[in-house]
């Protein structure tokens, strides 16, 4: 796994990656920024900090609490992830009793611009990591998805790293075609 403890991530296709097909990476992307509020905003409806954007940080992701669950491991796994440089003002806001926020949450107030984004990630899941909660074919139909987003940011953003988040490795659409074919042997 790649390392990085030296970074905040903010994941973009939801819990287990129900949202990738809303392309909200490119979203954020044209809008220069990501919004706490908003038709694309990333809070959670149960959430009590609706002003603010949430990030993973993977130095806590290590480290459970109890039974709570890790925003790494179902939300960044799962999705194009946005990183970035771990020099942003954040506060920790820990897991409570009636709280759907995870361990490993922080919380930076308002909307977070890309000006300290660093690269982003995307799960080209290999298949040593059997413990994804997706079918293989579920994997392709995303990994598609991941390819489209490659090209358009080749095009629109060519001074924006991508990496994936299983190697730490440059990608481009043609890792990515690479990946879907080991899965489609499979079916």
């Amino acid at each position: 796994m790649m390392n990085l403890d030296n970074y905040y991530i903010h994941a973009t296709g939801g819990c287990w990656g129900e949202f990738n097909d809303h392309c909200n990476l490119l979203k954020i992307l044209v809008d220069g920024k990501i919004r706490s509020t908003g038709i694309t905003n990333n809070y959670k409806t149960s959430s009590k900090y609706k002003n603010h954007t949430y990030l993973c940080d993977p130095q806590k992701s290590k480290t459970p609490v109890g039974n709570h669950i890790c925003s790494f491991d179902e939300f960044v796994l799962y999705s194009p992830s946005l990183v970035f440089s771990r020099d942003l003002p954040v506060k920790y806001i820990g897991p409570s009793k009636n709280s759907n926020d995870e361990y490993d949450e922080v919380l930076y107030d308002g909307d977070l611009s890309l000006d300290k984004l660093q690269f982003i990630t995307f799960p080209l899941w290999p298949k040593k990591y059997d413990d994804i909660m997706m079918t293989d074919e579920d994997k392709i139909k995303n990994l598609e998805l991941f390819r489209d987003h490659l090209v358009i940011l080749a095009h629109e953003f060519k001074t924006i790293k991508t990496k994936d988040i299983f190697t730490g490795k440059d990608i481009t659409p043609k890792e990515v075609n690479a990946q879907i074919k080991i899965y489609q042997k499979g079916i």
